[in-house]
């Protein structure tokens, strides 16, 4: 991490703040975070990874050193695919996204076919839901209870000290490993509290049946409160021939968090298959 560097770029018409591993002398990885997190969330991951590829995450809007802006899904492929080309790299990188990161990643690899090698979405958000029968007025509530629901997060957490923090989330977080904890604890101080307002998810179903870029879905094996259920990911692998699966036991949403060594063999697999 010494040799890590930190850049500000200007896309899609805000400031994207990231980090890099390398100078562009290998594969370019870019990595997206989940909601509340920072780009550094990957720190163990990239690590792992920054000996074969040149890294690079970066912070969505409203989230650590980057502008706030409108929450929009929308809008952070379109974030992502202006860092894409400010990037202006010899071939399309790779992409790897969690949560919401994932989500973002699938929709460029959609969207944007021609700027994605091939794309790994960790636990995406993507589930069958009674909510979808709900009338707009009744999501529109329930998603202004969310957002009230998360400023009161944002608040605790930005009332608490740093190490106070890193307490909270080893007492919440037991089996995640201490090095992941730090950036963790500085992401939850970072975050805008309009990162939720108006954020809404696309129809995942179209975007997932989209995707005509060799796709990872990296999912749990539905024990814990993983999102990505493996009879949903059954059905997409049978629908889009360009997606695949990997499971990965003892782990709940935050996967590479809470099995880091199965996260982590099943991700360089699929890695080893770039050209």
């Amino acid at each position: 991490m010494i040799n890590w560097t930190h850049h500000d770029v200007d896309a899609n018409g805000i400031t994207l703040h990231y980090c890099r591993t390398g100078n562009g002398g290998k594969p370019l990885l870019i990595l997206a975070h989940g909601f509340s997190d920072n780009g550094l969330c990957w720190q163990r991951a990239a690590q792992r990874l920054e000996s074969d590829f040149d890294v690079v995450m970066f912070d969505a809007r409203n989230h650590g050193k980057s502008s706030p802006a409108l929450a929009s899904a929308d809008a952070m492929v379109e974030d992502l695919k202006s860092l894409i080309e400010k990037l202006d790299c010899d071939k399309a990188p790779i992409l790897l996204g969690h949560s919401m990161g994932a989500t973002t990643v699938a929709g460029v690899a959609a969207r944007y076919p021609e700027l994605v090698s091939m794309a790994l979405l960790e636990d995406p958000p993507w589930w069958s839901s009674a909510t979808e029968e709900k009338s707009e007025a009744e999501r529109e509530q329930e998603r202004a209870k969310r957002t009230e629901g998360f400023k009161k997060y944002l608040d605790d957490m930005k009332s608490k000290t740093e190490s106070e923090l890193i307490a909270h989330g080893r007492k919440l977080y037991v089996d995640w490993h201490d090095d992941d904890l730090p950036a963790w604890a500085t992401s939850k101080t970072q975050v805008d509290e309009g990162a939720m307002g108006g954020l809404k998810l696309p129809s995942w179903q179209d975007v997932a049946l989209s995707i005509s870029v060799p796709t990872l879905l990296i999912h749990t094996d539905g024990g814990r409160d993983g999102l990505l259920k493996p009879e949903v990911v059954e059905a997409l692998v049978s629908q889009n021939q360009n997606l695949s699966a990997a499971e990965i036991s003892n782990a709940g949403h935050n996967v590479r968090r809470e099995n880091f060594e199965g996260y982590m063999a099943a991700v360089e697999s699929y890695l080893q298959t770039a050209g």
